[in-house]
């Protein structure tokens, strides 16, 4: 997990590089740097791990949306579990310290990262908005 936080904030840090003049996170991250960003989280996550099909980052007005895809069936036990775990207060505290940081980067004031999970068959499974 503490690999995985890693290579999420090195791609938020990635994100950060590209400030510009424009009032929206959206304006101001180029396509080009949106799919530097999720072809990194790519490599990162999909490449090294044969539990996810998929990553896609999104950036929509001054939201930032990580969508993980899921290769393998899970229960209803390690669905709930990972529920638990995305709402958990330290889990929640690092989407607000990327969420700062993405603000102070970019000079914005309403930024908000969410993370959506979606099982095999692309349901969404667990959420975190901050």
């Amino acid at each position: 997990m503490r690999k995985r936080i890693i290579a999420f904030v090195s791609v938020i840090m990635c994100a950060m590089m590209f400030a510009g003049c424009k009032n929206t996170l959206e304006k101001k991250v180029s396509k080009k740097e949106l799919k530097e960003m999720n072809d990194q989280a790519y490599e990162q996550y999909v490449k090294n791990d044969d539990s996810i099909k998929d990553i896609k980052i999104e950036i929509k007005g001054n939201e930032v949306i990580y969508k993980y895809y899921f290769n393998m069936e899970l229960s209803e036990d390690q669905i709930a579990l990972m529920q638990k775990n995305v709402e958990s207060a330290s889990n929640k505290k690092m989407v607000e310290n990327i969420r700062d940081g993405l603000a102070d980067a970019y000079k914005l004031k309403d930024v908000t990262v969410t993370y959506i999970y979606y099982d095999i068959n692309d349901e969404e499974i667990a959420r975190l908005s901050v």
